[in-house]
């Protein structure tokens, strides 16, 4: 439950970093900032759930890397096709000004959604 608290989480911040760096520009990368409330989120759901902290256990934590390693192979590929739309697409001018936190954007949504995935099978597996 923890990791799917986390992982929406995170992809909600992406998405919100994503839209307000198109809508606001480099300034729009301050919404950057909410990913540090993830963990007080869930650290704090977790403690008044359970009443103790979360402790995460072998088959967790091997999904979490897992994710991890999922998540560079998705962002090798989006950062070159976000390379050859700054280059050849329609998007040049929205691209070249704000690459770094649409590509933070990307990764953070790749990432949310890769790991929701896998805990869901996992979910399924085990059940």
């Amino acid at each position: 439950m923890k990791a799917n608290l986390r992982f929406i989480l995170e992809g909600t911040v992406g998405i919100l970093v994503f839209v307000s760096v198109i809508l606001f520009g480099d300034q729009g990368g301050a919404v950057f900032a909410l990913m540090a409330l993830i963990p007080i989120i869930v650290v704090m759901s977790t403690v008044l759930r359970t009443r103790r902290l979360p402790k995460a256990d072998e088959r967790e934590r091997l999904l979490f890397y897992q994710t991890g390693n999922f998540s560079l192979g998705f962002m090798i590929l989006a950062m070159a096709v976000l390379d050859q739309l700054a280059r050849n697409g329609v998007f040049v001018k929205l691209i070249q000004g704000n690459w770094f936190f649409l590509s933070v954007a990307i990764f953070i949504v790749g990432h949310s959604f890769i790991g929701l995935m896998l805990f869901q099978r996992d979910q399924r597996e085990t059940a």
